[in-house]
């Protein structure tokens, strides 16, 4: 198995806030609309989500979705939370499923973390029946590499031309392409990231004082609304500006 590296936020799987915290973020709730909406009118027999962790983008009241992740400790977590949920632990690289097996696979933010990202996707191909679909999400942007890319271990970001590129070779034809988000969340992400940082390095506050449950929750009540105020001028920015500025780009592509 690929030797991939564990992020910084992926070291918070067993906080229940950061769980929390997670499921409310913007940029989640944009990218899980995004996909969720062509999913609307799914004749899927088989779904599989690659790279799922804690948050996955499929809905989980669908009984028809394999939660895939190279890391056990978050589909443990998933499974804990989700008793319901079908889950594997498995390398996108070296999948554990049958040629022609598969109707869908979603694979969101994944294929920047992989070293051997062509290799991914051959693999994922291989398991699609043919005129199965495969639908990605990816960071766009050579231009758009910083601080944030670094703090949650891309290995590279992507033009749209690559991918395109990567895809075809994969024998995977692209049909639906759209812009997810823009240059607002890449600086706000940016932003994010160096608080987050400088946050993890002060010293946590041992001492519990009264009230503080209460004022946690309150705490996630507000970041659960101020996201999703956020999420709307965000969906706004990735509306207005040209494609060659998006900084996600979700792709739809067939076998």
């Amino acid at each position: 198995m690929e030797d991939y590296k564990v992020s910084n936020f992926q070291s918070l799987f067993s906080n229940q806030y950061y769980v929390i915290l997670k499921n409310h973020l913007y940029n989640y709730r944009l990218r899980r609309y995004a996909i969720n909406r062509l999913l609307k009118k799914n004749t899927h027999n088989m779904i599989l989500e690659i790279g799922s962790g804690i948050s996955p983008i499929v809905s989980l009241v669908h009984n028809n979705v394999i939660y895939s992740d190279v890391s056990l400790i978050p589909l443990m977590l998933l499974k804990k939370y989700y008793p319901h949920a079908l889950i594997v632990a498995a390398d996108v690289t070296l999948l554990p499923f049958k040629a022609n097996s598969l109707s869908l696979t979603i694979c969101s933010e994944v294929l920047e973390h992989i070293k051997d990202d062509r290799k991914a996707l051959e693999e994922i191909s291989r398991t699609l029946k043919p005129s199965g679909s495969i639908i990605i999400t990816f960071p766009h942007g050579h231009h758009y590499f910083s601080y944030d890319d670094r703090f949650v271990h891309h290995q590279r970001r992507y033009e749209l031309y690559e991918m395109i590129d990567m895809l075809n070779n994969a024998g995977l034809k692209p049909e639906y392409i759209k812009k997810v988000l823009g240059p607002l969340e890449k600086i706000t992400m940016i932003i994010a990231c160096f608080i987050f940082q400088k946050i993890r390095m002060t010293k946590p506050m041992s001492k519990k004082y009264p009230g503080r449950m209460r004022f946690l929750r309150f705490l996630s009540w507000l970041f659960k609304w101020a996201n999703l105020f956020y999420a709307f001028f965000i969906w706004v920015d990735a509306h207005i500006i040209p494609l060659k500025w998006a900084s996600v780009i979700l792709v739809k592509s067939k076998k």
